[in-house]
Formats: C-alpha cells, sequence, structure tokens
C-alpha cells in the first residue's frame, strides 16, 4: 500500500473518530425519569390529602403533541396512576395547554387568561392541579376563584425566574412542589430512593 493512500486512510480514521465524538458530545443527558415518576406520586398523594380522598380533580399540563417533553409526560402519566389507586378521587378531565409566548403573564408556561378559563369551565372541580405552574394574578382575578369549594395546587419544574414569596402573598395556591435552585442533599451524602432523589431536587410549600 502506498504511503499516500496510508496517509489518507488515516485522516480519514481520524475525521471518523472526530465526528463520532461530536454526536456523543451533543447528545442529551438521560433524563431521571425516576425522579419525574417520584413528583406525580407525590403530587397525587399531596392532593389526595388535601381533599381528604374525596373529589374530582382537574388536571392542567402542557400540550406535548407538537413539543415533546418526556419528563412532563412521565410527571403527569404517574400522577395519574397514582390518582387512580384513591378510590374516592376522579379526574373530572384534562387539559391541555398550548405554552403561552413569553411575553404573557405566566409562571412557568401557564398564562393567566389559561388559568382563568379552566376555573371557569370547571365550576365543580373540588381541586385543579397544574403542571404548568401557576400564574400572577391581580386582586380582581382572585374573586373568580373558589377557595371555599376548590383547591389549588401548582407544580414548578423550574425555579429559573419565578417570584415564588409574590405567588404565595396571593393566598391562591393551596400547595406548591417547587424545584430547587440546587440540591438540597447534606454534604457527605447521595440520595438513595426515589423519595430521597425527590427531596433533594423539589421543595412542598403548604399554604399559610
Amino acid at each position: 500500500m502506498g504511503k499516500q493512500k496510508i496517509i489518507l486512510i488515516a485522516a480519514l480514521l481520524a475525521l471518523a473518530g472526530s465526528v463520532a465524538a461530536l454526536f456523543f458530545s451533543q447528545r442529551p443527558a438521560k433524563i431521571n425519569l425516576t425522579l419525574d415518576q417520584t413528583v406525580g406520586e407525590v403530587v397525587a398523594g399531596e392532593t389526595s390529602k388535601l381533599l381528604n380522598n374525596q373529589g374530582q380533580v382537574v388536571l392542567i399540563t402542557q400540550d406535548t403533541s407538537a413539543d415533546f417533553n418526556e419528563a412532563l409526560d412521565a410527571q403527569v402519566k404517574s400522577f395519574q396512576q397514582a390518582l387512580h389507586t384513591k378510590r374516592g378521587l376522579a379526574i373530572e378531565a384534562i387539559e391541555k395547554i398550548q405554552r403561552p409566548p413569553m411575553n404573557m403573564n405566566r409562571e412557568n408556561g401557564l398564562s393567566k387568561g389559561q388559568f382563568l378559563k379552566v376555573v371557569q369551565d370547571h365550576p365543580n372541580a373540588d381541586a385543579i392541579v397544574s403542571f404548568m405552574g401557576f400564574p400572577q394574578l391581580q386582586a380582581q382575578d382572585l374573586t373568580l376563584l373558589n377557595p371555599g369549594k376548590c383547591k389549588y395546587v401548582a407544580v414548578f419544574n423550574s425555579a429559573f425566574g419565578i417570584d415564588l414569596e409574590r405567588l404565595r402573598a396571593q393566598q391562591a395556591m393551596d400547595l406548591a412542589v417547587v424545584a430547587r435552585a440546587e440540591p438540597a442533599t447534606p454534604a457527605g451524602t447521595a440520595p438513595r430512593t426515589a423519595r430521597d432523589w425527590f427531596d433533594a431536587s423539589y421543595s412542598v410549600l403548604k399554604r399559610d
């Protein structure tokens, strides 16, 4: 084999190796679906406690038909499965919402208009559970809610850009499951169970 052919083959092999390395370096990290499933289970359990294991639940989630979100789908599916085991609870409806433009009044993806429409469309709901966060509301918006009848639960899968103190001051959310900005695992320890991973990654905040 000629010297030029050897050099060409070596160059092609090096190029192939570089392309393969680039391909694998650009692949997204594996999503921790076990954690996401635990999120759904915890939200179902907390919702059941709020309702004393009795009532109709409306679920709000993002429409992922055109915007695939494996983690969110895992949370919602796990929530449905866990809630199904609670005999006194039933899912009245699942509202799949298009993510609104960034400039709309929202927190984690749910606009005020979208949220209030769900509230008005389901006046008999005992709980509305949103996996798209919870919007900032004005005083006049709060009059449209039914706090004596309905409980409001929100999941925030990102702590980025959330004015949580202002949201809690509205006194509209009965319970929020919020992703931590930084893991809460003590130094020298590591989560072992799915619930350990949840507690390290999320916090459960109840209405004062």
